[in-house]
């Protein structure tokens, strides 16, 4: 079990929930250091800038993700190996836009448009800078959507063998089909 989830548990009190976010501010450190060892295989420096730009990708209308986002005038050859190597390693989940909702899947994915998510729901919250009251008080608090979105898919993912994607045209949107 995570220690911040092991902390939450154990003291289950507001007032700890800075022992909480000291937690989960090591653990992205360890994750960004863990990132500098991968230098031989990825541009390690890219690999922290699209982590880090999680939390705005999915904050934008359509959450769909954005190499221009990440650094103005990106483009998907630069920072492809630094999105393929953490989502293999699990540490971001990728979900892919299909084209029809059709069996199976797979054969409708369109490989370009894609969403990035964190693998926990935790430390995208703490990434955000969101705290519990903004989340638990404000009706009207934007970054819900994805936050809920996150969580859900982390429930999907541990419940369900295939991998969750998202349906789009131009009036709506599916966030997850299966």
């Amino acid at each position: 079990m995570p220690e911040c989830v092991a902390s939450w548990l154990k003291y289950r009190d507001p007032t700890k929930v800075s022992q909480i976010q000291e937690i989960q501010n090591e653990l992205i450190r360890v994750y960004e250091n863990d990132f500098s060892k991968h230098n031989s295989k990825v541009n390690s420096g890219r690999i922290p800038m699209v982590f880090r730009s999680i939390v705005s990708q999915l904050a934008r209308a359509n959450g769909k993700f954005m190499y221009g986002a990440v650094r103005e005038g990106g483009r998907a050859r630069n920072f492809e190996e630094a999105i393929e190597w953490p989502v293999s390693a699990g540490m971001r989940n990728r979900v892919y836009n299909v084209s029809k909702v059709e069996h199976p899947l797979a054969a409708f994915d369109k490989l370009d448009p894609f969403k990035l998510f964190v693998f926990d729901t935790g430390l995208l919250k703490h990434m955000a800078g969101v705290d519990n009251s903004a989340i638990l008080l404000k009706s009207d608090y934007h970054f819900k959507g994805p936050l809920t979105e996150n969580c859900v898919l982390q429930q999907l993912r541990g419940q369900f063998e295939v991998e969750p994607r998202y349906f789009s045209d131009k009036n709506s949107e599916i966030d997850f089909v299966l």
